[in-house]
């Protein structure tokens, strides 16, 4: 049995589910996703979170952990039964999985998911397509939307598939604080001026379309630029209808951020460009989260 604990945001949330369904796949074992610190019981940390579940947008074949097997699998991964869960697991029992947590140091694929057995709780990001490429049919198919688009986002959408249209993403205000870009960081007006001019050069009508949390800095930034459609209408937890929407775009430049990420790495588009920035963290490291073939400016 595989479970991987789901957390933060939408596109996280895919990165987590991606990889928990491909290592499934790859030991023939069942998949299982925790969805419970989304719950108002949180069975892990009694806490709830600013975020909301997204995946129940898409067709997924996964199973949330819940009944029985949630409360033996949630239990025993807390530290204070390490010991009996590692007996467990050497005895092979399948609630007892082998705790594998993603340390974040580098995102390259994990050794340790090889060689530890069919039963094993993932925690982490998993920010990298090296742990489901392989499996790129699978994941397309996963992350299907289950329900058509309103009659807003369809016109919309409409709009997008019939032009040569470009998804760009400008990631804002939860980048701000001091926290986040000391980590993070944040991408800068040089940086989309460029991608445009790069996407501009090669594509003959291109049609920008901005999703953004920023709509304010969006409108200075992209002054004097033709062919512009601001998006902002899905607000609230609506995430799922953006990321509908900008997969069906040819082109991309995205933002340092798994959402707009995965944005580009579902468009189907055969001769698709991806703009991605050269620095991915603050520090300058990327964790190998950008797929080669993409652009770095």
């Amino acid at each position: 049995m595989i479970v991987t604990r789901l957390k933060e945001g939408l596109g996280n949330q895919m990165f987590q589910y991606a990889a928990g369904i491909s290592l499934s796949l790859q030991k023939g074992t069942a998949f299982f996703f925790d969805d419970s610190i989304y719950t108002s019981e949180n069975w892990y940390s009694r806490k709830k979170i600013g975020r909301e579940f997204g995946l129940g947008a898409f067709c997924l074949t996964g199973k949330p952990l819940d009944g029985w097997r949630r409360f033996c699998v949630l239990t025993l991964i807390r530290r204070r039964y390490f010991v009996l869960r590692v007996l467990l697991h050497a005895l092979g029992v399948p609630i007892a999985l082998k705790y594998i947590c993603d340390t974040g140091v580098e995102r390259k694929v994990d050794e340790r998911l090889q060689k530890c057995g069919n039963n094993i709780f993932l925690d982490g990001y998993w920010q990298t397509e090296n742990y489901f490429k392989s499996v790129r049919k699978v994941i397309l198919s996963e992350f299907t939307f289950r329900e058509s688009p309103d009659a807003k986002n369809a016109a919309l959408l409409s709009g997008i598939i019939s032009c040569d249209a470009v998804c760009v993403h400008v990631r804002r205000v939860d980048y701000t604080t001091p926290e986040s870009l000391a980590i993070r960081g944040i991408c800068r007006i040089d940086y989309y001026r460029e991608a445009v001019d790069y996407i501009t050069r090669r594509v003959r009508n291109p049609h920008f379309y901005i999703f953004s949390d920023d709509p304010a800095w969006v409108g200075l930034t992209f002054q004097g630029i033709d062919s512009v459609t601001m998006v902002t209408h899905n607000v609230g937890h609506r995430d799922a209808e953006d990321l509908r929407l900008m997969v069906h775009c040819k082109h991309f430049i995205i933002a340092n951020s798994s959402f707009s990420w995965w944005a580009a790495w579902l468009g189907q588009y055969s001769e698709k460009i991806v703009v991605a920035p050269r620095r991915w963290m603050a520090n300058g490291d990327d964790y190998d989260v950008v797929p080669d073939g993409w652009v770095r400016l």
